[in-house]
């Protein structure tokens, strides 16, 4: 990879991107929306591990949303939009040479300077020095002036104005970017043209012609508000364009019969270059297609002997072009210091560039073609052949880059397309990061977003650097692998078919895309006016009624996962064979445009003939085989936090006493820290403009623990009830350890007894994709893991060791607290001191919001009291949360739980986002700590008819309900009394997670809770 220069600065957009945002369509509710809590309207629910609370003010909240899918108040458009304002407020900078490291390995820059002098020749390109055109003999000046400054944004990350005034460069009218469809017709035309002038004069011979047209850039149909199968919490996602693979394009032989209607005839890019300019028919008609009806007057004459009215331009800075002088001079500018990667293409010097292009220009002259490569001409012809867009491939999973288009507002458009990444990294699993594009009239920009941040690069099509940058944007795009548009190299992707969940009869499932309008005698007239061809020289289409929509996508999925194991952290690697997991499906996903982005997977581990699993089963000698099942998690761990820092999970792996109660990984791989893997930065190499403070450098790792069930599939009432006493004996073990697990919720409590719905399938043969080609592995049971307790904890990534004194946020520095003191300072938080700035690199407000505890949202630091209480809301929120017991999925993926919780919870559990922490902690503390006893009364009248009552069985459950209040009220009793609100403020030590279990044991032994129906005992 080719390492950047340090350089960077806070962008103009980003100084301060206004709250209200005018976007494309106007705000509007949408009931749909029901996972509220996954949401980025809310700032807090941001994954990143210090975040801006926009309530309190206050640095360093990792918060979460809820694994679960909640309804509650819809969310609107305007809410994604404010919480991305506050997100990216301070986590992007402008790079100017974001081009030059996304595409350099495709499109150097003495490449694009080639095809600028080509595109000069025939017309596609202009120049002016002051207010004369520039002529022939004057445009190698230009075109290494422009070379230069490319250059010198690459080196030293900035371009003065006053070095860009000497040339003014226009583009041919027939490109303009101020419209969404202009803006795909330009990048599709520039790289497509520069692709094939590449090809033809052999201006990259050992680049070039070894690779090929892979993707292209198209619009929607008018009829897609929004793009299908897209995230939860998405409002109106629908970009103006985007990138999608070139199989999503057919020709009209390979159109299905049945699916007729389910394709959008798109213009051939070399009709439309040949409409727009005749001559190159002429000139190349085994490329273009012969219009000679279209070719005549008007048209630019390449082969014009006409003298010009200036005379010859020197190429030699002067005055404020200081910088560019010394990139002129030096024997390769290309070269950035000692730390350019060796593997990078070098670039030519000033020298041999100039040579080079002198040569060109009189190859264009002569109009030899003899360098050309035939084969990849051939696969232009077909590339382009395939004008047929089938919308069963137009869908998020497959959306490689997303832009928006706007007339002149570049900040509008910046934010929009965030928007579009962000879908992207929700629905892509597999992706290290996310590329976006921006055009208006005037500029062109790029947004690249991973774990840190998002980078920016935006520049003004008119000046020499910005067509070079265009240049390589277009080209670049089109010639980019999937891994160099952002696919993780360690992810192998298969296809899949998703059923339209409109032709399912679902109304929940109206953010697959509107339908479309009802047909109708005016209805090819509609569509002919809206499929009117606004820009000059495209060949519209033959105009037909909106498409339908397909009963059917094809989308990605993870196949294969491969990690080396020279990337195993804390012990070396018994040999070099990297580890293959099959992924069967995707578990959890807490993606988000930047931060931790965790996701898990149920996955099978890869068998190797020495392991003495096989003996138990009769495979053939020969066979892959793969034993699970197997929880793989990825995510991107803060460097400042804790747990990354003091390596608490290593430290607990390697404990020499019994692990009880949690889960631990038995493998944990460190493949490097973000800045390193995507930007070629170390961390000293930050840009220095970028506060360290609002930037998080993440490492990436993964993990392999053996998966289990999780609390919402428990069997009995009685399994349920352990589970929970299972959790408090871990976090007394914890405890002993001096470690808070900080983030206890409902997917990070697993049931130990492993029951499997297909008891007899020990061993399963499955055909899968491997390398293209089907092939049949098997995939055995593992060994069963024990964790000695029926329910435990997994996931210490967000551990923490126990303060040993409290911290608060009213106090800079760490200092005791008389049970008075904090009593008095609960009473008055109505009116919170100022809050003191401090570095935030120890972060103690952790969790997911809804399971947070009180001392946590008002601002207390850790301590053990916070994983019992946020236990506790577990268990109360329970009641509401599972309905029915589960049909036994294990290890397959149960079904979502879509549940809806009562309006009294909207405000403690802040499902409208609105709310900040401390807010959060006074209306918890109101709701269980009041003398009304609200959650009890709660409790009896919405709990769900599991947990409650129902007309069949109505005396049976009765007692049922009681079981429930009287567990609930016995822990309730431990952490709250009904005179002091906390009971944690007169001694913090007094609180003993197996006390509780002693106290819940007591009560469990009154009932006989070994049947469905507990009864009371004699």
């Amino acid at each position: 990879m080719k390492r950047r220069a340090a350089g960077g600065k806070r962008s103009k957009e980003a100084e301060a991107i206004p709250q209200e945002i005018s976007l494309r369509s106007s705000t509007r509710t949408d009931s749909n929306i029901s996972s509220l809590t996954q949401s980025t309207a809310a700032v807090r629910y941001v994954e990143a591990d210090h975040e801006l609370v926009k309530a309190s003010g206050v640095l360093g909240t990792p918060v979460k949303p809820s694994n679960l899918k909640y309804s509650g108040n819809p969310t609107t458009r305007q809410d994604v939009v404010d919480g991305f304002t506050h997100e990216l407020l301070n986590r992007r900078w402008a790079s100017a040479d974001l081009v030059d490291h996304a595409f350099d390995n495709i499109v150097s820059i003495s490449l694009a300077t080639k095809i600028t002098l080509c595109f000069l020749h025939h017309g596609i390109l202009s120049v002016k020095c002051g207010n004369k055109e520039v002529k022939r003999d004057d445009w190698l000046a230009a075109c290494l002036h422009a070379a230069s400054l490319a250059r010198l944004a690459s080196k030293v990350g900035k371009v003065t104005r006053e070095m860009q005034k000497r040339y003014t460069w226009s583009w041919s009218e027939r490109l303009n970017t101020g419209t969404e469809r202009g803006a795909q017709q330009f990048f599709n035309i520039v790289g497509v043209l520069g692709f094939i002038f590449g090809t033809l004069f052999g201006l990259d011979p050992t680049g070039l012609s070894e690779r090929k047209l892979r993707t292209r850039i198209t619009t929607l149909p008018r009829s897609y508000n929004r793009l299908p199968l897209e995230s939860r919490d998405s409002q109106d996602c629908r970009p103006d364009f985007l990138a999608l693979h070139r199989t999503a394009f057919v020709t009209a032989s390979e159109r299905k019969a049945t699916r007729e209607e389910e394709y959008v005839e798109k213009s051939p890019i070399l009709l439309t270059i040949s409409s727009s300019w005749p001559h190159l028919s002429k000139t190349y008609p085994e490329i273009f297609p012969s219009l000679s009806r279209i070719y005549g007057a008007g048209s630019h004459d390449p082969d014009s002997d006409e003298e010009d009215e200036i005379g010859p331009l020197s190429f030699t800075p002067e005055g404020d072009d200081e910088l560019l002088s010394d990139v002129c001079n030096t024997e390769d500018s290309a070269n950035v210091g000692e730390d350019t990667d060796s593997s990078s293409a070098e670039e030519e010097s000033i020298g041999d560039l100039s040579l080079r292009l002198k040569n060109l220009l009189e190859t264009l002259k002569a109009k030899d073609t003899s360098s050309r490569c035939d084969s990849v001409l051939a696969d232009i012809k077909q590339y382009d052949n395939a004008t047929f867009l089938d919308l069963s491939a137009v869908c998020f999973p497959n959306v490689l880059i997303a832009g928006e288009g706007k007339q002149t507002d570049m900040k509008s458009a910046i934010v929009q397309a965030t928007v579009y990444m962000r879908q992207q990294r929700r629905t892509q699993f597999w992706l290290r990061f996310s590329l976006g594009l921006m055009a208006t009239k005037d500029k062109l920009g790029l947004l690249r977003a991973d774990a840190t941040g998002v980078e920016e690069c935006i520049f003004p099509k008119n000046i020499g650097r910005g067509v070079i940058e265009s240049i390589r944007l277009s080209l670049g795009i089109l010639l980019a692998t999937d891994e160099e548009l952002g696919q993780h190299p360690s992810f192998s992707l298969r296809s899949v078919t998703i059923m339209n969940a409109k032709y399912k009869g679902d109304d929940s499932t109206t953010a697959l895309g509107d339908k479309r309008p009802a047909d109708d005698d005016n209805d090819n007239e509609r569509a002919s006016k809206k499929r009117r061809s606004k820009t000059f020289g495209e060949i519209p289409s033959t105009p037909t009624k909106y498409p339908h929509q397909p009963k059917q996508f094809t989308s990605r999925e993870v196949n294969w996962i491969t990690l080396d194991k020279e990337k195993l952290h804390g012990r070396p690697p018994s040999d070099k064979t990297p580890t293959t997991f099959y992924v069967k499906y995707l578990v959890e996903d807490r993606g988000s445009l930047i931060g931790r982005c965790t996701r898990v997977w149920c996955v099978y581990q890869e068998v190797f003939k020495s392991d003495s699993i096989l003996e138990k089963y009769e495979v053939p000698k020969d066979s892959r085989v793969f034993k699970g099942p197997y929880a793989l998690k990825a995510y991107n761990a803060d460097i400042y936090s804790e747990a990354y820092e003091q390596d608490i999970l290593f430290k607990v792996m390697n404990h020499p006493d019994p692990i009880k109660g949690v889960l631990m990984p038995t493998d944990v791989w460190y493949l490097g820290q973000v800045l390193t893997l995507v930007r070629g930065l170390t961390q000293e190499e930050c840009p220095q403009a970028i506060d360290p403070n609002k930037v998080n450098h993440r490492q990436e790792i993964f993990t392999v623990s053996a998966f289990k069930r999780t609390l919402s599939q428990f069997e009995t009432m009685k399994e349920f009830y352990e589970a929970i006493i299972g959790v408090l004996q871990a976090i007394a073990f914890l405890e002993s350890l001096g470690i808070i697990h900080r983030d206890i919720s409902f997917g990070n409590i697993i049931l130990n007894e492993e029951i499997y719905c297909d008891t007899d399938k020990e061993c399963q043969w499955i055909e899968v994709e491997w390398d293209a080609r089907p092939a049949r592995v098997a995939l055995i049971r593992r060994e069963f893991v024990d964790i000695h307790t029926i329910g435990g904890l997994h996931d210490l990534d967000m551990a923490a060791y126990i303060p040993k004194t409290l911290y608060t946020l009213d106090s800079p520095t760490i200092s005791f607290m008389t049970p008075k003191e904090l009593l008095a300072r609960i009473e008055t938080r109505n009116n919170p001191p100022p809050v003191q700035q401090k570095k935030p690199n120890r972060v103690w407000r952790t969790g997911t919001v809804p399971f947070m505890s009180i001392p946590l949202l008002l601002g207390e630091q850790n301590s053990v009291i916070d994983d019992l209480q946020s236990l506790f809301f577990v268990c109360y929120l329970s009641p509401f949360t599972f309905g029915d017991r589960l049909p036994n999925y294990f290890p397959n993926a149960p079904p979502p739980l879509n549940c809806r919780w009562p309006e009294a919870f909207w405000r403690w559990t802040d499902l409208s986002g609105s709310l900040g922490m401390r807010d959060l902690g006074l209306a918890k503390t109101d709701f269980f700590t009041s003398s009304h006893l609200f959650w009890f009364k709660t409790l009896k009248s919405h709990a769900l008819p599991l947990w409650n009552t129902s007309d069949s069985r109505d005396a049976e459950n009765t007692v049922l309900r009681a079981v429930h209040c009287y567990m609930l009220s016995t822990f309730h009793k431990q952490l709250w009394t009904p005179v002091q609100r906390l009971t944690f403020s007169e001694n913090i030590s007094k609180v003993d997670p197996l006390s509780i279990v002693a106290a819940l044991r007591g009560t469990m032994d009154i009932w006989d809770l070994d049947s469905d129906i507990p009864t009371l005992e004699p």
